[in-house]
């Protein structure tokens, strides 16, 4: 989640600023928000510097310069903006400060892997409403459109006694400095509902400490490069009337379709192929959807345009992620026949109980 959730509340408050005239007819309303004060408004019948304070007020009276690092994971379930799928890539703003990273994105994904780190420079209090964006990269177009965008108030971390409280654990010999791991939602102007999350997690360090400890660069699982083998063995009962002429045609997303050669006139709907395909695989993938395998049987027709008999998809992305992790081929087929025969063996040995029959009324 986000660490908000976990701060519960906020140093500061935040009232709207307005200017113009209210009328009850919308036409003639001239009022519109200008601003927002940001600040504390208390009512105490003693003196407030006598009593417990609120946050630091030294430091808030006191600008001192930060360095601000953004680590920036990952992209989760990105809503696209045009349909299918999106070109992420981030733009962060911090004041006057401008970052678009352009290098950064990632083709045809809803799922992006960034493993990217910034840093900026700042000044608490002062301009500290960090924003990041993930914006749809389009190569013809002068503008790329927003995706959805969250801003993080580096005010609000600083002074909140909870984030001290969770970013410094104490050990045996030393304090660990730690920053917690959020995935926060994001959003465009023309939707209340979530566009997606982003994996990301932020250091909020003085300057003039930021150089004992240097900037963490972010790097993604190792890739390792496999090849996925597929035969075409034969069909059966494949109903007269949709096809006598049969072919397939097998794809995997993200490369061109194949096919078998075709088996003209197959009697009683049992073609026969036995068809090789490979398809080369390096993982990781940049979405689950890579690893959706397309089967589909045709009829052809030499006069007319070719018929789909049928399909199925098969998802092998779990495969492809047990094959990474062994580092060794895998066999679905069968690993799943073998799994089928283990259950059947436990189920097998398994006592059962004799259960009686009846309600045990009327027994003697």
């Amino acid at each position: 989640g986000e660490v908000e959730q976990y701060l519960d509340t906020a140093p500061f408050e935040r009232y709207p600023l307005f200017r113009g005239v209210y009328h009850p007819n919308p036409e003639k309303s001239t009022i519109r928000q200008v601003g927002t004060f940001k600040g504390i408004i208390r009512v105490c019948e003693s003196d407030p510097r006598m009593g417990a304070q609120l946050i630091d007020m030294r430091a808030l009276q006191a600008p001192q310069k930060f360095t601000v690092r953004l680590y920036v994971v990952s992209g989760k379930n990105l809503q696209p903006t045009g349909g299918g799928l999106s070109d992420p890539y981030i733009r962060i703003r911090l004041g006057t400060q401008y970052i678009n990273d352009t290098s950064s994105v990632q083709k045809q994904t809803l799922d992006p892997a960034f493993f990217k780190s910034y840093e900026v420079e700042t000044t608490i209090p002062g301009p500290t409403s960090l924003k990041i964006e993930l914006r749809d990269w389009q190569r013809f177009l002068p503008t790329h459109e927003l995706i959805g965008s969250t801003t993080v108030d580096l005010e609000d971390r600083w002074f909140h006694k909870k984030w001290q409280g969770i970013k410094t654990q104490k050990t045996s010999d030393e304090i660990l400095m730690l920053e917690p791991l959020e995935m926060r939602n994001l959003y465009s102007p023309d939707s209340a509902v979530a566009q997606g999350q982003l994996e990301m997690w932020v250091e909020i360090l003085p300057t003039n400490q930021a150089g004992n400890k240097p900037k963490s660069e972010l790097f993604g699982p190792p890739e390792k490069k496999f090849e996925l083998r597929i035969i075409v063995w034969k069909s059966k009962d494949v109903p007269k009337h949709r096809g006598i002429n049969l072919f397939n045609k097998v794809e995997l997303q993200g490369f061109k379709a194949k096919s078998t050669d075709t088996h003209w006139k197959c009697k009683g709907g049992a073609g026969s192929w036995n068809w090789r395909m490979k398809f080369p695989v390096t993982f990781p993938v940049k979405s689950p959807l890579y690893g959706r395998l397309n089967v589909q049987m045709w009829n052809r027709d030499i006069i007319s345009s070719n018929d789909i008999i049928s399909e199925y998809a098969i998802d092998l992305y779990p495969w492809f992620l047990l094959a990474y992790h062994r580092e060794d081929s895998v066999f679905p087929f069968q690993e799943m026949k073998e799994a089928k025969a283990r259950q059947a063996q436990l189920q097998s040995a398994t006592p059962v109980e004799d259960e009686g029959e009846g309600d045990g009324e009327g027994e003697e």
